[in-house]
């Protein structure tokens, strides 16, 4: 089975689990897509901050803000720098974190966030 099979597997896997209140083996299942994506030279760093992106949600999903935050950034810098920073790729990655900000009191800087979506959905960031 190639990587990127065996990381949609892993993540669908994980998913289930969450949806049957297996959290630890759901946690289990993300992070091991996550690392089959860092390891294999043939995923992409865009995978690879999507996998982390489904970690994320996950985290999320449990109130694991902290967890959430540090790995949805992640994501957000692996696609910063494979797209650039004023492509519209980069929206659901920071829609994410203006949510998690908000979650943590933060609605200045989910409200900065929201206004560079809007620039990069028009075409004027940078």
């Amino acid at each position: 089975m190639d990587s990127d099979k065996l990381v949609s597997v892993l993540e669908n896997l994980g998913i289930d689990l969450f949806v049957q209140e297996k959290y630890k083996d759901a946690e289990e299942f993300h992070a091991r897509a996550v690392d089959v994506c860092r390891k294999s030279q043939k995923i992409s760093e865009r995978n690879l901050a999507a996998a982390l992106q489904g970690q994320a949600s996950f985290f999320l999903k449990l109130t694991r803000l902290e967890d959430a935050e540090r790995t949805n950034l992640e994501a957000l810098e692996l696609v910063e720098e494979a797209c650039g920073e004023g492509d519209p790729k980069l929206a659901p990655f920071l829609a994410f974190r203006a949510n998690i900000l908000r979650q943590t009191n933060r609605e200045a800087q989910a409200l900065e966030i929201d206004k560079r979506i809007k620039a990069l959905w028009k075409g004027t960031w940078l």
